[in-house]
Protein backbone atom coordinates (compact mmCIF):
# COMPACT_ATOMS: atom_id res chain seq x y z
CA UNK A 1 0.00 0.00 0.00
CA UNK A 2 3.04 2.57 0.72
CA UNK A 3 4.45 1.43 -2.46
CA UNK A 4 0.67 2.39 -4.74
CA UNK A 5 0.96 5.88 -2.93
CA UNK A 6 4.33 6.59 -3.99
CA UNK A 7 3.70 5.59 -8.01
CA UNK A 8 0.23 7.43 -7.25
CA UNK A 9 2.04 10.78 -5.84
CA UNK A 10 4.47 10.45 -8.54
CA UNK A 11 1.57 9.70 -11.23
CA UNK A 12 0.01 13.32 -9.73
CA UNK A 13 3.90 14.97 -10.10
CA UNK A 14 4.12 13.80 -13.91
CA UNK A 15 0.43 14.33 -14.61
CA UNK A 16 0.70 17.72 -13.75
CA UNK A 17 4.19 18.30 -15.05
CA UNK A 18 2.75 16.53 -18.78
CA UNK A 19 -0.35 19.68 -18.51
CA UNK A 20 2.00 22.74 -17.67
CA UNK A 21 4.31 21.51 -21.13
CA UNK A 22 1.24 20.65 -23.22
CA UNK A 23 -0.27 24.56 -21.89
CA UNK A 24 3.05 25.68 -23.06
CA UNK A 25 3.41 24.26 -26.46
CA UNK A 26 -0.16 25.31 -27.22
CA UNK A 27 0.65 28.54 -26.61
CA UNK A 28 3.63 28.30 -28.76
CA UNK A 29 2.16 26.69 -31.15
CA UNK A 30 -0.50 29.74 -31.35
CA UNK A 31 2.18 32.60 -31.38
CA UNK A 32 3.97 30.38 -34.41
CA UNK A 33 0.76 30.54 -36.43
CA UNK A 34 -0.39 34.19 -35.48
CA UNK A 35 0.59 37.35 -37.55
CA UNK A 36 1.97 40.17 -36.00
CA UNK A 37 -1.10 42.26 -36.68
CA UNK A 38 -3.62 39.81 -35.10
CA UNK A 39 -1.31 39.65 -32.11
CA UNK A 40 -1.44 43.41 -31.99
CA UNK A 41 -5.25 43.60 -31.96
CA UNK A 42 -5.10 41.19 -29.53
CA UNK A 43 -3.38 42.88 -27.35
CA UNK A 44 -5.21 45.68 -28.01
CA UNK A 45 -8.55 45.01 -28.30
CA UNK A 46 -9.21 41.60 -26.03
CA UNK A 47 -12.58 41.82 -25.73
CA UNK A 48 -13.14 41.49 -29.28
CA UNK A 49 -11.32 38.16 -29.54
CA UNK A 50 -12.54 36.72 -25.88
CA UNK A 51 -15.93 35.65 -27.50
CA UNK A 52 -13.75 33.80 -30.27
CA UNK A 53 -11.05 31.89 -27.61
CA UNK A 54 -14.21 30.97 -26.18
CA UNK A 55 -15.79 29.28 -28.91
CA UNK A 56 -12.45 27.42 -29.42
CA UNK A 57 -12.17 26.40 -25.71
CA UNK A 58 -15.83 24.99 -25.25
CA UNK A 59 -14.92 23.00 -29.17
CA UNK A 60 -11.42 21.57 -27.53
CA UNK A 61 -13.39 20.63 -24.73
CA UNK A 62 -16.51 18.92 -25.99
CA UNK A 63 -14.33 16.88 -28.95
CA UNK A 64 -11.28 16.56 -26.67
CA UNK A 65 -12.22 13.53 -25.62
CA UNK A 66 -14.07 11.92 -28.30
CA UNK A 67 -12.58 9.43 -30.36
CA UNK A 68 -12.10 9.55 -34.36
CA UNK A 69 -15.23 7.43 -34.21
CA UNK A 70 -17.71 9.88 -32.72
CA UNK A 71 -15.93 13.11 -34.80
CA UNK A 72 -16.84 11.36 -38.36
CA UNK A 73 -19.66 13.32 -39.72
CA UNK A 74 -23.20 12.19 -39.95
CA UNK A 75 -24.61 10.48 -42.86
CA UNK A 76 -27.01 13.06 -44.18
CA UNK A 77 -31.03 12.36 -44.94
CA UNK A 78 -32.54 11.55 -48.02
CA UNK A 79 -33.69 14.34 -49.76
CA UNK A 80 -37.13 14.43 -48.95
CA UNK A 81 -36.49 13.71 -45.64
CA UNK A 82 -33.82 16.52 -45.20
CA UNK A 83 -36.34 18.91 -46.68
CA UNK A 84 -38.91 17.80 -44.53
CA UNK A 85 -36.89 18.06 -41.51
CA UNK A 86 -35.49 21.48 -42.05
CA UNK A 87 -39.60 23.36 -43.04
CA UNK A 88 -40.26 21.31 -39.49
CA UNK A 89 -37.75 23.77 -37.78
CA UNK A 90 -38.54 26.55 -39.85
CA UNK A 91 -41.94 26.17 -38.64
CA UNK A 92 -41.18 25.67 -35.13
CA UNK A 93 -38.79 27.99 -35.36
CA UNK A 94 -41.27 30.87 -36.96
CA UNK A 95 -43.86 29.92 -33.82
CA UNK A 96 -41.87 30.37 -31.27
CA UNK A 97 -40.83 34.13 -32.46
CA UNK A 98 -44.92 34.77 -32.98
CA UNK A 99 -44.38 35.07 -36.80
CA UNK A 100 -46.18 32.49 -39.71
CA UNK A 101 -44.97 29.22 -40.01
CA UNK A 102 -45.06 29.64 -43.80
CA UNK A 103 -43.41 33.29 -44.06
CA UNK A 104 -41.34 35.46 -41.88
CA UNK A 105 -44.80 37.87 -41.20
CA UNK A 106 -46.32 38.57 -38.36
CA UNK A 107 -49.01 36.04 -37.30
CA UNK A 108 -52.77 36.93 -37.41
CA UNK A 109 -54.65 38.41 -34.33
CA UNK A 110 -56.93 35.29 -34.43
CA UNK A 111 -54.37 32.76 -35.76
CA UNK A 112 -51.63 31.10 -33.76
CA UNK A 113 -50.00 29.65 -37.14
CA UNK A 114 -50.81 31.74 -40.02
CA UNK A 115 -50.11 35.66 -41.29
CA UNK A 116 -52.99 37.41 -42.73
CA UNK A 117 -52.43 35.92 -46.32
CA UNK A 118 -52.27 32.65 -45.09
CA UNK A 119 -54.94 32.69 -42.92
CA UNK A 120 -57.04 33.91 -45.83
CA UNK A 121 -55.38 30.86 -48.40
CA UNK A 122 -56.68 28.28 -45.56
CA UNK A 123 -59.99 28.98 -45.15
CA UNK A 124 -60.62 30.13 -48.94
CA UNK A 125 -59.11 26.61 -50.10
CA UNK A 126 -62.23 25.95 -52.01
CA UNK A 127 -64.27 28.94 -53.84
CA UNK A 128 -67.77 28.90 -51.64
CA UNK A 129 -70.74 29.80 -53.93
CA UNK A 130 -71.95 32.93 -54.82
CA UNK A 131 -67.77 34.41 -54.10
CA UNK A 132 -66.74 37.55 -56.43
CA UNK A 133 -62.78 36.79 -57.61
CA UNK A 134 -60.20 34.52 -58.06
CA UNK A 135 -59.21 32.04 -54.15
CA UNK A 136 -55.72 33.71 -52.69
CA UNK A 137 -52.77 32.53 -53.61
CA UNK A 138 -53.69 32.23 -57.65
CA UNK A 139 -52.79 34.49 -59.97
CA UNK A 140 -55.36 36.33 -60.75
CA UNK A 141 -55.46 37.09 -57.06
CA UNK A 142 -51.82 37.90 -56.95
CA UNK A 143 -52.78 40.33 -60.16
CA UNK A 144 -56.27 41.62 -59.29
CA UNK A 145 -56.26 41.23 -55.22
CA UNK A 146 -60.03 41.18 -55.19
CA UNK A 147 -62.01 38.17 -53.25
CA UNK A 148 -65.00 38.69 -51.97
CA UNK A 149 -67.02 35.65 -50.40
CA UNK A 150 -70.40 35.32 -50.18
CA UNK A 151 -70.22 33.34 -46.83
CA UNK A 152 -72.64 34.86 -43.95
CA UNK A 153 -74.27 37.31 -46.24
CA UNK A 154 -77.29 36.10 -47.20
CA UNK A 155 -80.45 38.23 -47.25
CA UNK A 156 -82.06 36.52 -43.66
CA UNK A 157 -78.56 36.31 -42.24
CA UNK A 158 -77.92 40.18 -42.95
CA UNK A 159 -81.99 41.09 -41.79
CA UNK A 160 -80.70 38.36 -38.12
CA UNK A 161 -78.30 40.60 -37.94
CA UNK A 162 -79.37 44.21 -38.36
CA UNK A 163 -82.24 43.17 -35.45
CA UNK A 164 -79.45 41.98 -33.27
CA UNK A 165 -77.77 45.07 -33.91
CA UNK A 166 -80.63 47.14 -33.35
CA UNK A 167 -82.03 45.70 -29.98
CA UNK A 168 -78.00 46.36 -28.92
CA UNK A 169 -78.48 50.06 -29.36
CA UNK A 170 -82.05 49.97 -27.66
CA UNK A 171 -83.11 49.76 -24.56
CA UNK A 172 -86.51 49.83 -23.14
CA UNK A 173 -88.09 51.53 -20.11
CA UNK A 174 -88.03 48.60 -17.83
CA UNK A 175 -84.11 47.89 -18.53
CA UNK A 176 -83.25 52.01 -18.08
CA UNK A 177 -84.82 51.37 -14.86
CA UNK A 178 -83.02 48.25 -13.82
CA UNK A 179 -79.88 49.60 -15.17
CA UNK A 180 -80.23 52.53 -13.06
CA UNK A 181 -81.31 50.96 -9.67
CA UNK A 182 -78.37 48.19 -10.08
CA UNK A 183 -75.87 51.06 -11.37
CA UNK A 184 -76.93 53.07 -7.96
CA UNK A 185 -76.20 49.80 -5.56
CA UNK A 186 -72.96 49.03 -7.33
CA UNK A 187 -71.90 52.75 -7.54
CA UNK A 188 -71.66 52.38 -10.97
CA UNK A 189 -72.57 53.66 -14.73
CA UNK A 190 -75.33 52.94 -15.99
CA UNK A 191 -73.34 52.33 -19.70
CA UNK A 192 -70.99 49.70 -17.86
CA UNK A 193 -74.25 48.06 -16.14
CA UNK A 194 -75.77 47.89 -19.85
CA UNK A 195 -72.80 46.60 -21.47
CA UNK A 196 -72.44 43.89 -18.91
CA UNK A 197 -76.18 43.05 -19.56
CA UNK A 198 -75.53 42.70 -23.50
CA UNK A 199 -72.86 40.49 -23.40
CA UNK A 200 -70.26 43.80 -24.17
CA UNK A 201 -68.16 43.58 -20.99
CA UNK A 202 -67.54 40.11 -17.64
CA UNK A 203 -68.84 41.03 -14.53
CA UNK A 204 -69.87 38.21 -12.44
CA UNK A 205 -70.77 40.82 -9.24
CA UNK A 206 -72.85 42.79 -11.97
CA UNK A 207 -74.56 39.67 -13.42
CA UNK A 208 -75.19 38.89 -10.14
CA UNK A 209 -76.64 42.52 -9.27
CA UNK A 210 -78.79 41.96 -12.29
CA UNK A 211 -80.16 39.00 -11.51
CA UNK A 212 -81.28 39.67 -8.21
CA UNK A 213 -82.52 43.05 -9.23
CA UNK A 214 -84.68 41.55 -11.93
CA UNK A 215 -86.15 38.85 -9.50
CA UNK A 216 -86.60 41.35 -6.58
CA UNK A 217 -88.34 43.49 -9.79
CA UNK A 218 -90.76 41.03 -10.80
CA UNK A 219 -91.70 40.11 -7.21
CA UNK A 220 -92.79 43.90 -6.40
CA UNK A 221 -94.61 43.76 -9.97
CA UNK A 222 -96.63 40.77 -8.61
CA UNK A 223 -97.02 42.20 -5.14
CA UNK A 224 -98.99 45.41 -7.06
CA UNK A 225 -100.88 43.23 -9.04
CA UNK A 226 -102.14 41.27 -6.29
CA UNK A 227 -102.92 44.64 -4.16
CA UNK A 228 -104.80 46.15 -7.06
CA UNK A 229 -107.08 42.85 -7.50
CA UNK A 230 -108.03 43.11 -3.82
CA UNK A 231 -108.48 47.13 -3.83
CA UNK A 232 -110.58 45.97 -7.40
CA UNK A 233 -114.73 46.76 -6.21
CA UNK A 234 -116.39 43.67 -6.89
CA UNK A 235 -119.28 43.96 -9.35
CA UNK A 236 -122.56 42.55 -7.80
CA UNK A 237 -124.50 39.48 -9.83
CA UNK A 238 -126.71 40.29 -11.82
CA UNK A 239 -130.54 39.53 -11.00
CA UNK A 240 -131.97 36.34 -13.08
CA UNK A 241 -135.07 37.58 -15.17
CA UNK A 242 -137.38 35.94 -16.66
CA UNK A 243 -138.05 36.02 -20.40
CA UNK A 244 -140.78 38.99 -20.04
CA UNK A 245 -137.78 41.17 -18.41
CA UNK A 246 -139.33 40.64 -14.84
CA UNK A 247 -137.58 39.36 -12.31
CA UNK A 248 -137.73 35.48 -11.16
CA UNK A 249 -138.28 36.29 -7.47
CA UNK A 250 -140.96 38.13 -8.24
CA UNK A 251 -143.10 35.90 -10.42
CA UNK A 252 -142.36 33.10 -7.66
CA UNK A 253 -143.54 35.68 -4.84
Amino acid sequence: MAEVANLRTDLHVILDKLIDEMAQAALAGWFRQTDRQTLMGAIQSPEEHSAEILAWAKERIKNGQRGEEELAPRTSLAPGAAHLAAALRYQERNVAEGLCSVCPRPLARNSVKYCDVHLAKQRARYKPKGAKGALPGTREWLYEGVFESAHGKQPGTLAALARTHARQHQTTEKEKVLYSRVAERLEMTERHVRAVALGQRRSATVLAAITKETEQMATDALAALAEASEKRPKKRGREASSAFGVPVKTLIG
